[in-house]
């Protein structure tokens, strides 16, 4: 699943104080206390508070920019808000639907945003399938999104996946999985890019981590594994490559279709275990706000700290160790 969301529990409670109750009162009662503000029929803006918003993008103008993960959740809403930026955006994920919608959106945003421009034109956005599972795939994306914009100045690593399972069923299989789409694929698209990248000014890639590694939920231990290997990914490009911003972005709980998959039953009870846990204390917040924050990062050369974002605010992240 493409979005790099790292956290559901948004979704969750939507979904909890929805459902009949099968899934039981103290289940919704769990959850709601922790999410007061969620609801599914949110408006897709962004807040006032955002950090410099998409005015603190100005940077953007021009800017080559490949969003992997870009068909949903995040990975959609920072295509969208990079355009409408001014960025030449190239969008890539696994579920071509919805990544023609995507790119329809960011296009819009593009032309919308030229036209509020003096002297600016719209550049449009193009998409680009990819399995991120697969390195040759990879490989050819990068390839491709170079010819198409011309150069990749940018990346932002936004695809993202897990299964709800608990360390004691979590099989070879399902790490694998997990893996591909969280880490290796990462590992490939920034491997492919790195030529690109050594050719722009001010190269950067951002990467979209969360906020649970250090301290993974029940039933997202795998997950929160993912991150971490995908934080230490950062670390080791900051080392090896120190011409390149690479900024690591932890995101705390928000709406997205991270668990669209989870059966109900499951997720009922790890709500309650969430809860109880009080994980479930953070505000919910947009996508568009993470975008504007990952925009912010992208705009601004002097942006190098990785960042947490969570309930609706952004903060500098503390250092590793």
């Amino acid at each position: 699943m493409a979005g790099g969301e790292p956290c559901p529990a948004a979704l969750l409670a939507a979904r909890a104080a929805a459902l009949p109750g099968a899934l039981g009162a103290a289940t919704r009662r769990a959850t709601l206390r922790g999410w007061q503000a969620v609801t599914m029929e949110h408006e897709s803006t962004l807040p006032a508070d955002a950090p410099g918003g998409l005015e603190g993008a100005h940077g953007l103008r021009g800017r080559r920019v490949l969003v992997v993960g870009a068909s949903s959740g995040i990975g959609r809403a920072v295509a969208v808000a990079a355009a409408g930026a001014g960025a030449r955006v190239v969008l890539s994920a696994r579920r071509t639907d919805l990544l023609a919608e995507a790119a329809d959106a960011a296009g819009a945003a593009g032309a919308a945003g030229a036209a509020g421009a003096a002297g600016a034109t719209g550049t449009g956005a193009v998409a680009i399938p990819c399995d991120v599972s697969d390195e040759g795939a990879c490989e050819a994306l990068v390839a491709a999104a170079a010819r198409a914009a011309g150069g990749i100045d940018a990346v932002v690593y936004a695809a993202g996946a897990s299964p709800l399972v608990r360390l004691a069923d979590a099989t070879e299989t399902v790490w694998i999985g997990v893996l591909r789409s969280n880490l290796l694929g990462a590992a490939s698209v920034l491997r492919s890019a790195l030529g690109h990248l050594r050719e722009a000014v001010d190269p950067a890639v951002v990467l979209l981590s969360s906020h649970s590694v250090g301290d993974p939920w029940p039933g997202l231990g795998v997950y929160a594994a993912s991150k971490a290997a995908l934080d230490e990914l950062a670390r080791g490009l900051r080392a090896e490559e120190p011409w390149l911003r690479a900024v690591r972005v932890a995101v705390g709980p928000t709406l997205t279709g991270f668990a669209d998959a989870w059966d109900s039953e499951s997720a009922s009870r790890a709500i309650e275990e969430w809860a109880a846990a009080g994980h479930l204390r953070h505000e919910v917040q947009q996508p568009e706000y993470v975008a504007a924050v990952v925009c912010d990062v992208l705009g601004d050369p002097a942006r190098r700290s990785d960042l947490v974002v969570i309930g609706g605010s952004a903060k500098e992240a503390p250092p590793a160790g």
